[in-house]
């Protein structure tokens, strides 16, 4: 009877390998599962890779989260940086808009100073030559006259003659 069960078990083995044939799927991970104790060192070693596989893929996606934190965070210290360099430049712009409006009203006022003295200058020339022009008079005068002019003590009270 032995060899009457060996055969139904055969022909139950080859029904289920036809059906999963025509399931389209097959059976060999099972058939591996189910082999011998001999078999086990492959089923391990398989094992074995598949961990080591997802372990690698576990540290390829954290190595990825963590250079994709990095970039935002140079990014991040990029944009801080680019803002604070512009608000740094507005400020000295302004500051030197003022001081260029200062600059520009001290240059006024040295233009304004130095227009008042060259009139000033103009009118001490202009008084000088009117003065010379009295000289040359008064000595023509006496050249033609013989007389001496008359001394005068001060000259702001011209009208007062103290020589008399």
């Amino acid at each position: 009877m032995a060899p009457s069960n060996g055969r139904k078990q055969a022909t139950r083995n080859e029904e289920q390998q036809g059906d999963q044939v025509q399931n389209g799927t097959t059976r060999a991970a099972d058939t591996t599962l189910q082999q011998s104790p001999r078999a086990s060192p492959d089923r391990y070693v398989m094992r074995a890779q598949i961990t080591s596989d997802k372990r690698h893929a576990l540290f390829k996606t954290w190595e990825e989260r963590e250079q994709a934190k990095a970039e935002v965070m140079a990014n991040k210290k990029l944009y801080s940086l680019e803002l604070w360099a512009n608000k740094a430049k507005a400020a000295l712009e302004a500051e030197m808009r003022q001081i260029q409006e200062k600059y520009a009203v001290k240059m006024n006022k040295l233009a304004d100073v130095n227009r008042t003295t060259e009139e000033k200058k103009a009118l001490l020339e202009a008084s000088k030559k009117e003065e010379f022009l009295k000289l040359e008079e008064m000595a023509a005068q006496i050249r033609a006259t013989g007389y001496k002019p008359k001394k005068r003590l001060m000259s702001c009270f011209s009208c007062i003659n103290f020589s008399d």
